[in-house]
């Protein structure tokens, strides 16, 4: 026996290995649920790899942070196991196969690469492309030290321009943006999972009618839950200023109609709480269209911080909680040397020292000129 919660209302289930991939209807909510894989152990072995930790998990597949033993000898690299329901819907995997083999090809930054296929083996396997030190966003909250909302901007940022990107190049919509699905690694880059699968699920009624769901609905658009699936950036915009709350607050959000967030968490700047606002409202013709006029408007308030990043409301504005030991390398791209017109990806803690460093050399060599002009004139 083993346990596992509901997503919908997070009551924890028992469940038999003899159950696992079948639907059953949780005793608390009544919502139609699949029974999940048990996830495989640290160090373990399983499709020429080493497993390390689990990242994140949905009715789709595990995915695990792991080491190349055979392929890939001492690479970091993320294994995706696909669950025990999915295969044993020999259509509706064939289509998810597709789907995996098309998403592990598109090569904006941001979005790991598929470099490897294993579908014969029981279960298959998929390896991606990775880097050491890979967490999902929802471990960093532990309560330990806090965030301003500049920094998270700049996180926000750096989402909004890879998803404008696959956008723009792709015509390709997450649709499922989370904390789990969202990662970092500890040299402050990212991978944003699972893009592409919910029009995979959305396409396949069978899915839709037996418990599958790959979303968190506390950070998923109103017109998916509601069924209208377009497919536009603006679900994802949505979503992405729910995570917005997330990593400002430290807790799920609770979007409710046109209740501002400021009503809440009064502390949060009124420029940040406003962006918040209309990138979560519901009505979208309120609710931001395109990234370009997002990423504007972000980089208007960033310029205003920057120009205003010794006030007290500046460093102190945040509820959020970080781990002290990790917050400084995962979080390394959140300093103030920021190329507010790219979406610069060096670490701007880095920056920062440079800038420190910068005015000492200009007033050093500012003094060596005008000791040389003195000298020349005592011997002219």
């Amino acid at each position: 026996m083993f346990t596992f919660k509901c997503p919908y209302c997070k009551t924890d289930i028992g469940g038999g290995d003899d159950c696992v991939g079948e639907s059953l209807n949780c005793p608390s909510c009544s919502e139609l649920l699949i029974i999940p894989d048990m996830p495989m152990e640290a160090d373990s072995q399983f499709g020429g790899c080493v497993i390390q930790h689990v990242i994140c998990s949905n009715p789709l597949w595990t995915t695990y942070c792991a080491k190349g033993v055979t392929n890939f000898p001492d690479k970091t690299v993320l294994l995706r196991v696909p669950s025990t329901f999915i295969q044993n819907q020999e259509q509706e995997y064939n289509n998810f196969n597709e789907t995996v083999s098309q998403t592990g090809k598109v090569t904006t930054k941001g979005f790991p690469e598929l470099i490897e296929t294993s579908v014969e083996g029981r279960p298959p396997c998929y390896v991606y492309d990775s880097r050491s030190g890979i967490k999902a966003l929802r471990e960093f909250n532990t309560n330990a030290r806090s965030i301003n909302p500049y920094q998270t901007l700049r996180i926000i940022r750096k989402l909004a321009s890879s998803l404008m990107h696959l956008w723009d190049e792709h015509k390709k919509v997450a649709q499922s943006l989370t904390p789990e699905n969202i990662c970092f690694h500890s040299n402050g880059t990212y991978d944003i999972l699972d893009v592409g699968h919910s029009q995979f699920v959305f396409a396949n009624p069978n899915l839709m009618s037996s418990g599958l769901s790959i979303w968190d609905l506390a950070y998923t658009a109103p017109e998916l839950i509601e069924g209208r699936t377009e497919n536009t950036p603006s679900p994802d915009i949505f979503s992405l200023g729910c995570i917005f709350i997330f990593l400002i607050t430290g807790s799920a959000p609770r979007v409710e109609g046109s209740k501002s967030i400021a009503v809440n968490y009064p502390d949060i700047p009124s420029v940040v709480s406003g962006l918040i606002d209309k990138m979560t409202d519901s009505d979208l013709g309120v609710r931001y269209s395109n990234y370009k006029i997002l990423l504007r408007e972000i980089d208007a308030i960033l310029t205003e911080f920057d120009s205003n990043r010794t006030t007290k409301s500046y460093h102190e504005a945040s509820t959020m909680s970080f781990d002290t030991n990790n917050v400084q390398d995962y979080l390394n791209s959140s300093g103030t040397g920021i190329n507010l017109q790219t979406d610069d990806t060096k670490s701007d803690i880095q920056n920062v020292k440079k800038e420190k460093s910068t005015l000492p050399v200009f007033m050093i060599l500012a003094v060596l000129l005008v000791i040389g002009g003195i000298v020349a004139f005592i011997y002219v």
